[in-house]
């Protein structure tokens, strides 16, 4: 037996399962740039790693592996150059249920090159249940729908910890658990600091981009990567979460200041416009209104249910959790991301959707 023997398993091998907006440009070297976005396999083999790069903007870059239910994360070179990281490793040769998926948002993007098995290694067929199924949902949301700063225990309720990326998990935001709840695949378009509209909100100031600029786009951080369209055809979910409204009141709160504003009409008219783009794009789907628990003035959830009825589409819904704009001062740790994630599920499934997928 030749126990030195390596495997190399190219990312296009079809027993690999993805999940997620993956830019296949390149055929045997997929780029992952949004949060949530995964690769489960399953194989008999003495080591499994796998072969990436890393492309950083900001923030330490950790990669989110689960191996036979254990859950763990490796921090990533920011050198933009192949990383060779071991996702499991015994004496003997062992089978291995593996998810390795994008802890973060587009702070940075990750190229996956191969995976090698050592030993006399073979590939098993395996995917988590929610992989293997036909009901899909799609979330556009900002850092919260991205599981940032969601591992920071004990700051339930609190403002954030200093962190530099190590607490974040798209693993365990609401979106991502939801997901596993309804046993559905996702799509995660979520980014940190993102507003609906451009020259607010948070992300990349002072050129902010928001959420009606990128969304049908397959990259959207343009210091890392030209931006391109996204194939609406590749992906068609049953179900699309629109939570945005947290980070539009910066720099400045004119919703809060008065509803009545030229400036509030004008949000109003854009996110009326963003909705029927969805809309447009998925026509059967059940679309959800939202905005999260995270503190905010509860006058962004009022312009957002105003512009829900004013749509009077049968599928497209306000939702407002019990703890909507009041749940926390920071961002949402991992037991609020499970009580939100189950208030949600249970709101959908009173809407009996997914009736066709089973």
């Amino acid at each position: 037996m030749n126990t030195n023997k390596i495997r190399k398993i190219s990312p296009s091998n079809r027993q690999l399962n993805y999940c997620g907006r993956i830019d296949w440009e390149q055929k045997e070297a997929p780029l992952w740039m949004f949060p949530s976005t995964c690769l489960s396999f399953a194989c008999v083999a003495k080591k499994v790693e796998i072969v990436i790069t890393n492309h950083s903007l900001y923030f330490d870059n950790y990669l989110g592996i689960i191996v036979n239910g254990i859950e763990k994360s490796i921090l990533l070179k920011n050198t933009g150059e192949k990383e060779i990281i071991v996702l499991a490793e015994s004496l003997d040769e062992t089978e291995y249920q593996i998810l390795v998926f994008k802890r973060q948002d587009t702070c940075h993007y990750l190229r996956i090159h191969e995976i090698r098995l050592h030993g006399e290694a073979k590939l098993v067929e395996w995917s988590p249940k929610w992989m293997q199924t036909n009901r899909r949902i799609e979330v556009y949301g900002d850092s919260v729908s991205a599981g940032e700063v969601s591992e920071a225990m004990g700051y339930e309720g609190k403002e954030d910890p200093l962190h530099q990326g190590e607490y974040s998990n798209a693993y365990w935001s609401y979106a991502f658990v939801l997901a596993r709840l309804l046993d559905a695949r996702i799509h995660n378009i979520s980014q940190g600091g993102i507003a609906l509209m451009d020259r607010s909100g948070y992300f990349l100031e002072p050129n902010y981009l928001g959420m009606e600029s990128v969304y049908d786009k397959l990259s959207i951080n343009p210091v890392l990567k030209e931006m391109k369209k996204w194939d609406f055809d590749a992906y068609t979910p049953q179900v699309v979460l629109v939570a945005l409204g947290q980070n539009d009141n910066h720099p400045f709160d004119y919703m809060a200041h008065d509803i009545e504003c030229e400036s509030a009409k004008r949000w109003r008219k854009r996110y009326k416009s963003f909705v029927l783009g969805i809309r447009e794009k998925y026509p059967r789907a059940t679309i959800i209104l939202m905005t999260t628990i995270l503190e905010h003035s509860l006058k962004w959830d009022e312009s957002i249910k105003r512009v829900c009825d004013l749509l009077k589409d049968p599928n497209i819904h306000y939702f407002a959790f019990s703890q909507t704009g009041c749940g926390t001062k920071g961002h949402i740790r991992v037991s609020e991301a499970v009580e939100m994630a189950q208030e949600l599920y249970n709101y959908l499934q009173q809407l009996n959707l997914f009736r066709d997928c089973e």
